[in-house]
């Protein structure tokens, strides 16, 4: 472990050796030194980062340390909830009693017929709902309880009644977004996706109902700027509807109407873009990307955990100490110096004869590129996201997915070549609105635009490199990956690629 220009002293090896061999544990390779980095820094009150390949075992490196340091209870932050399980499984295996907590569009019974409306909801009606009184007077019912699950079907409000469980545990696990729950620590899984922005779609659909509903309430003038501003192309200036005003109509629209189906997500959209996101709309969408701005948990100490940080971005975590594992090989990439996508200067023709070029040397290529360059390309793959409900087991050709969709993360896809077709920008309008976000956290001027670029490229990659057997060949088809080079070298070999045909002896 080091801190950051300053050696830390070290915790003794033998608490956390203790933990694993209490569990019946084998400690990986490096697994017990990465342990010992984490709780030296937490000892030292610091807030550290933890970065080792894919299948390190992090999470129980992580949770040994707390356990080995007593820094209970842990509050331990993921992107989903699918995740949940894992963490779960693994706080057990070493002792330690989890509890998995969810919002209230998962744990509510109203929320099936409420839908996002329920938070509103819940903030007007809690003191006369039926559920909630009853877990007043008599408190949860569950004799045991390991997660939100455990606590549906009964009498008594299942999302409040968290709040009893979680107080005994020594893991809480809930999403990033949810309302935290007070710790000694705070552990955030899957670091990456904070400093990159989280992407949520609101459809025009969407947009409408609210405009319906404002009318509804007699809210016209405001009804028409909410469908004037929506309806713009490239930036969406949703910041400049009224937040105070808007929250005031939910609250009434829960109230008086029957169904409330709009509003909620748009009162979500303008919220996000006021506290330091971004809209966007393309002409040719039926919806605006709403960009959620980068950010950190409040108080510490925080162990963030990732497979994949570039040097230098742990700045914008504000980390005082980094345990770093590199991963045992690095994968050969080819930098396409002829191709690219950046605005006006699109090179549809080449990105085609590439596909072409790599279905004939590969028998499964896995392809990722932003919408706008993917439907240029639909004619050269064989299977695309939008046409499938889950990834594919049992496929050969070209699978092209979204660069920032909903099998970019998460998810295992093997295949013998990975194409990242165009450097995977943010829309100029986008990145240029998120720079004030990145230099709160301090982080340089340009991050808002390198930063996601990096982060998704490598989570991309990473979908078909699973484990250090896994080793497809990579081919980054964007002259303007040259420029990263020095951050993505500590994962990749680059190469670069001046013709396809050096591309021949890449797949033997």
């Amino acid at each position: 472990m080091t801190r950051r220009n300053e050696p830390v002293f070290a915790l003794e090896l033998s608490a956390a050796e203790r933990v694993f061999r209490e569990a019946g544990l084998k400690p990986r390779p490096h697994q017990l030194e990465a342990s010992q980095g984490v709780g030296d820094a937490l000892k030292a009150g610091l807030d550290v980062l933890l970065v080792a390949p894919t299948g390190f075992g992090k999470t129980l490196a992580v949770l040994a340390a707390l356990k080995a340091g007593r820094h209970l209870p842990a509050l331990w932050l993921v992107r989903s909830l699918e995740v949940c399980k894992r963490v779960m499984e693994d706080a057990l295996l070493v002792g330690l009693k989890p509890f998995a907590a969810a919002g209230r569009e998962r744990t509510c019974p109203l929320a099936s017929t409420l839908g996002s409306a329920v938070h509103a909801w819940c903030r007007v009606n809690r003191a006369r709902c039926e559920r909630y009184l009853e877990l007043l007077k008599g408190g949860a019912t569950a004799p045991a309880a390991l997660s939100w699950e455990d606590l549906l079907g009964g009498d008594v409000c299942p999302y409040y009644a968290q709040d009893l469980y979680a107080r005994g545990a020594d893991i809480v696990v809930q999403s990033y977004y949810r309302r935290p729950y007070p710790a000694a620590v705070t552990v955030v899984d899957e670091c990456h996706n904070v400093v990159t922005p989280r992407e949520r779609k609101l459809s025009l659909a969407t947009v409408a109902k609210a405009v319906a509903e404002l009318r509804v309430l007699g809210r016209t003038e405001l009804a028409e700027e909410v469908m004037r501003l929506a309806g713009l192309s490239r930036s969406a200036p949703l910041e400049r509807l009224p937040l105070a005003e808007l929250e005031m109509a939910l609250v009434e629209a829960v109230q008086r109407l029957r169904e409330v189906m709009g509003l909620p997500r748009l009162v979500g959209a303008v919220r996000t873009c006021q506290f330091g996101g971004a809209a966007y709309r393309e002409p040719w969408e039926d919806y605006v990307t709403v960009y959620e701005p980068p950010w950190r948990p409040r108080g510490g100490p925080v162990v963030y955990v990732t497979a994949t940080m570039p040097r230098g971005l742990e700045d914008l975590l504000g980390v005082q100490a980094e345990v770093r594992v590199p991963p045992e090989r690095r994968l050969r990439a080819y930098v396409t110096t002829w191709l690219t996508t950046k605005y006006g200067e699109e090179t549809w023709r080449g990105y085609a004869e590439l596909l072409t070029k790599l279905r004939f040397m590969f028998r499964r290529v896995l392809a990722f590129a932003t919408e706008r360059v993917a439907i240029r390309l639909l004619d050269a793959v064989q299977y695309y996201e939008p046409e499938l409900t889950e990834p594919p087991t049992d496929w050969e050709g070209v699978l092209l997915l979204h660069s920032r969709g909903r099998f970019a993360e998460g998810v295992d896809l093997p295949a013998d070549c990975v194409v990242i077709l165009g450097a995977p920008y943010l829309p100029p309008e986008v990145s240029a609105r998120l720079r004030k976000a990145y230099r709160l956290l301090g982080a340089p001027e340009d991050a808002a635009f390198s930063v996601p670029v990096l982060v998704t490229t490598l989570q991309c990659i990473g979908r078909a490199a699973r484990s250090p057997e896994q080793r497809p060949v990579v081919v980054l088809a964007d002259q303007r990956f040259e420029r990263f080079e020095k951050e993505l070298g500590e994962y990749l070999e680059i190469r670069d690629l001046a013709d396809l045909k050096e591309l021949d002896g890449a797949g033997g």
